[in-house]
């Protein structure tokens, strides 16, 4: 009698055929992981920005609202924010996008203030509108996150964006 030791041919190229279907449909989230990491960690950061401008409002009666504020600015650029918002983020150090600077966007897309090539964050003042008084922005990485097609940039007064559109911006409305 033969003693069988091993697999045949035929199992072997069941378990390779398996192994492919099986690393074909997880490919695609492994890949996005890093991306969607750094989505999560701009999300931490705009909740941090907005954390400090509700205690600087808190303190002071107002959001910050220079020239530069209205017209729209960077988090982190010293323009605005030398009025002592770094006071209110941790370590008095505006919080940086996860890619940092130099970080480029897809085709198609505006860079909000250029603000996403320096590694920071928009703000833009809007006044009062109902319960909204500022803007914080940027450029996501992965599109469909409940982002926008409106330009942080664009936002005004009198324009509000349209959340859940796809594209890759995203805007929180405070």
């Amino acid at each position: 009698m033969r003693n069988k030791k091993g697999f045949t041919l035929i199992e072997l190229l069941i378990v390779i055929a398996i192994i492919g279907v099986l690393s074909a449909a997880l490919l695609p989230s492994i890949l996005n992981a890093p991306a969607r990491g750094r989505d999560a960690a701009r999300l931490g950061n705009i909740n941090s920005i907005v954390a400090a401008l509700e205690a600087y409002n808190s303190d002071n009666g107002h959001y910050p609202n220079s020239t530069d504020a209205k017209n729209g600015t960077c988090i982190g650029t010293g323009k605005i924010f030398d009025t002592g918002l770094t006071a209110y983020f941790s370590g008095g150090i505006a919080p940086k996008d996860p890619s940092g600077a130099g970080r480029t966007i897809a085709t198609g897309l505006t860079d909000p203030g250029d603000c996403v090539k320096n590694g920071e964050y928009y703000y833009k003042y809007i006044g009062s509108v109902d319960s909204a008084e500022y803007v914080i922005g940027t450029v996501m990485e992965i599109a469909g996150n409940n982002n926008t097609k409106v330009n942080p940039k664009d936002v005004s007064a009198t324009t509000t964006p349209d959340p859940g559109s796809g594209n890759d911006y995203y805007i929180l409305v405070q």
